[in-house]
């Protein structure tokens, strides 16, 4: 049998490296502790596999900052019944084992208890206390320190060489800049300065800037069906609207906005004429060609 699609496409999986890659587990409060009195086997095993997951991103259950993993996407993750995980998950909300925000994002409550730096000191005091692991503990702190200083060592040299090369292209592009600055003429470097501005859209007063009237006059050329300080009103409302998706070339953004619009027939409206002008001088040219 093949297997079933997951319907949670926009959900996926945090792959990163774990903050913890384990986390402590203490016997007697596990078998003596109130999580065998207040939940049944079903319940404790899925709250094992709840800890595993919050180790990868520090006590969080969430697909990212914003968005919970949905209970089905979850359950189906950790192969449970939909039904006892949601039991479950309740279970743990109720007996303040997990916090639960507006958004859904679970958070295990007492995870600083299962954070490892202060629990591994405590493992390493139990070592030298029991079992005399004094001098072994040392050596292998000595040790990390060790290849820590390795690695740093490699990386400042890595660092330095980047740095070099890096100051090596800069010198080459600014000794190329100043050669074209010598051998171009001033017209061209006005003509420059005009085709590098750059248009934008200011979410605060909620206009256009850069556009000029060379650029009106061109779209409208480019897109006789469309009705350019229309369409741009559109846009400006559609930004508005969808504050985060910005764009980061706004004049590729408007042509694409108004070749789609010319394609479906045009702004809702706009004389015919217009386009059949178009067409007519397309198909002049096209006989004299």
């Amino acid at each position: 049998m093949g297997k079933k699609k997951s319907k949670y496409k926009g959900y996926p999986m945090i792959k990163k490296i774990p903050d913890q890659f384990w986390f402590p587990f203490w016997v007697d409060k596990w078998i003596f502790g109130s999580m065998r009195i207040e939940f049944n086997p079903v319940e404790r095993a899925i709250w094992v596999d709840l800890l595993a997951l919050a180790a990868k991103d520090d006590g969080f259950i969430r697909a990212n900052e914003e968005t919970p993993y949905p209970p089905e996407q979850l359950a189906g993750l950790l192969v449970y019944d939909i039904t006892d995980f949601k039991t479950a998950i309740e279970n743990f909300v109720e007996k303040n084992k997990i916090k639960r925000d507006k958004n859904g994002i679970l958070y295990i409550t007492n995870w600083n208890k299962y954070k490892l730096a202060n629990s591994y000191k405590r493992i390493l005091k139990h070592r030298k206390v029991l079992l005399g692991e004094t001098e072994s503990v040392t050596s292998e702190t000595e040790s990390v320190t060790s290849e820590t200083e390795s690695v740093t060592s490699e990386t400042e040299s890595v660092t330095s060489e980047t740095e070099n090369v890096t100051q090596i292209k800069s010198n080459q592009i600014k000794s190329n800049h100043n050669n074209k600055k010598t051998t171009s003429s001033a017209p061209n470097d006005n003509n420059r300065s005009k085709q590098s501005q750059k248009i934008n859209f200011n979410f605060i007063s909620k206009k256009w800037e850069n556009i000029t009237d060379e650029d009106l006059t061109f779209l409208s050329d480019s897109y006789p069906a469309c009705d350019i300080k229309i369409e741009l009103k559109k846009m400006a409302a559609w930004l508005v609207a969808n504050p985060k998706k910005r764009k980061k070339d706004y004049r590729r953004f408007i042509n694409n906005w108004l070749s789609r619009q010319q394609d479906s027939g045009g702004t809702k409206g706009i004389k015919k004429s217009g386009l059949d002008s178009w067409l007519e001088k397309s198909k002049a040219k096209d006989e004299l060609v």
